[in-house]
């Protein structure tokens, strides 16, 4: 009877699927830190951010911190399950337990329009365009590990150059 209701529950735990549901990144962003998330999108990022990767569905952006996904480039569709983690005030998915290469050279999403003022922790990790940027130090080099000013439309903001 026991061994009954033993291997009964180790067919239990064997059909639950270890990988976690998938879901949009939104969704991912608005779960506890330390969930365990499974989401697909598209790179929009390359090694100009060392290991780290920024991925993007139709929902919104996420970074993704893992070595072994360093050797992804934009437009990869990837799939990636691991935790949510904040890092320095950046919503980030690491430990990475699993990704999967889905298919590349997809298209990049379409840059989100905004102004200085509209840039926040709702369009974090998403790409953005910012009509009519003038930079404090426009027409020099920008120069890494470094914060530029600029205003554009009468309001201004800060980039940040890794």
């Amino acid at each position: 009877m026991i061994n009954r209701a033993i291997l009964s529950l180790i067919i239990l735990f064997s059909a639950v699927n270890v990988q976690a549901q998938l879901i949009s990144i939104a969704d991912a962003r608005a779960l506890p830190l330390g969930s365990s998330v499974t989401v697909n999108g598209i790179v929009t990022s390359g090694d100009e951010f060392g290991t780290i990767r920024y991925i993007q569905d139709g929902t919104g952006g996420i970074a993704i911190f893992s070595s072994a996904l360093a050797i992804s480039q934009r437009g990869d569709n990837v799939t990636v399950t691991g935790i949510t983690t904040d890092y320095q005030n950046l919503l980030e998915i690491t430990p990475v337990t699993s990704w999967i290469l889905n298919s590349s050279s997809n298209p990049l999403p379409t840059p989100l329009q905004l102004t200085p003022n509209q840039l926040g922790e709702s369009n974090e990790s998403e790409l953005v365009k910012i009509d009519n940027a003038t930079f404090t130090n426009g027409g020099s080099l920008f120069q890494g590990n470094a914060s530029y000013s600029f205003t554009a439309n009468g309001q201004s903001g800060v980039v940040y150059i890794r």
